[in-house]
């Protein structure tokens, strides 16, 4: 049995196909507050937790558990998602595919959205899907084209009321709302008769949660509508269908949330390679000039600045290529994992290959 289970939560919910085929969601009222601060970097955590999950979906169900699409929320980097796939393995079950929960969420609003006209793939639009969370927003916007769901890029908007004070958060979510319809080119794409916003309040102080809402509906010019479901335990679980086939007629394009970039030591060359918002999976490839540093670090975020991204692989180069020219490829798989290879062009030899 395949079940869509939904991290993002402060309880957790999943949900399972029922033997005449409907699509049933249970909430563990037991899990209601885990999400604590460095959860997902812990192992222990979340192995018990899964587990747990586990146990009841089995004992509920009446099945084995053996497959699982899992939800998490937007602040979830690559070492966490990595580290979930590899956690589940101990817990007796495979992880096909982690995604971030307003995704899943999308994929959900998506297949409940039906429209009287046929769209014009060539001047097709957006619809957004918007979660409200004690700690952070997200942002999801996507187009559903015959049967092809397309994630044109996911904003993260971490609230930290201990540090900033109403206006500055405000600010920042005027601010990063701002730059997501201009970097994804919205302005085109918005059809008031026909795009549909949809949120979700799964704890988000009022002031803040209606300023989000009022500044949607003045950027968009169109009224956001309440998901009363939380869905995106429904959302993995129809991720799941699709890549098991068993839904013909839905593919779904995601995108990248962060920014991949590399660079040699603290003070040598630093580019970005894989710009976030690029649809995976997905390749590209830069030139490093290799100086006196010879660590080369892989960085995610979207600032292109060392100080602030997160490091999320180190390795160190031969002390013989000062002077030379190296080629580094790093690719992104369906499944948001990542792999790494390094030639050096003088040689034109494959220094590293690595999964990261």
């Amino acid at each position: 049995m395949t079940l869509g289970i939904d991290l993002s939560n402060d309880m957790v919910s999943f949900s399972y196909l029922s033997n005449n085929n409907t699509i049933k969601t249970c909430y563990i009222k037991e899990t209601a507050g885990y999400r604590k601060s460095g959860f997902f970097d812990s192992n222990e955590s979340l192995c018990s937790l899964l587990n747990n999950v586990k146990r009841i979906a089995e004992i509920k169900t009446r099945d084995r558990v053996s497959d699982a699409v899992v939800a998490v929320p937007g602040y979830c980097g690559y070492n966490q998602i990595k580290n979930l796939y590899n956690v589940s393995n101990k817990c007796g079950f495979r992880v096909l595919r982690v995604q971030y929960s307003s995704v899943l969420s999308s994929l959900c609003m998506a297949d409940e959205i039906h429209l009287e006209e046929p769209v014009d793939i060539e001047n097709c639009h957006i619809n957004v899907y918007c979660s409200l969370n004690p700690d952070y927003i997200e942002l999801t916007v996507f187009d559903d084209t015959d049967g092809v769901m397309e994630i044109h890029g996911t904003l993260t908007i971490l609230i930290n009321e201990t540090v900033l004070d109403l206006e500055t958060i405000k600010h920042q979510i005027h601010s990063d709302i701002n730059q997501l319809i201009k970097d994804l080119m919205l302005q085109t794409k918005i059809d008031t008769d026909r795009t549909i916003i949809i949120y979700s309040d799964s704890g988000c102080k009022t002031k803040i949660k209606e300023y989000t809402l009022g500044l949607i509906k003045s950027l968009f010019g169109v009224d956001p509508i309440q998901d009363t479901c939380r869905c995106a335990s429904k959302g993995a679980l129809l991720q799941s269908l699709i890549l098991y086939g068993r839904i013909r007629n839905r593919l779904l394009l995601t995108s990248q949330n962060r920014s991949i970039n590399v660079g040699l030591g603290e003070q040598g060359e630093y580019k970005n390679i894989i710009r976030y918002y690029s649809t995976i999976p997905h390749k590209a490839s830069e030139k490093l000039f290799v100086s006196s540093e010879k660590m080369l670090i892989v960085y995610e975020g979207n600032f292109l600045n060392r100080k602030y991204d997160t490091i999320i692989g180190k390795y160190r180069l031969p002390d013989h290529l000062e002077g030379h020219l190296i080629s580094i490829e790093v690719s992104v798989d369906t499944n948001s994992l990542l792999s790494l290879s390094v030639t050096d062009d003088k040689n034109n030899v494959v220094l590293l290959r690595s999964i990261i």
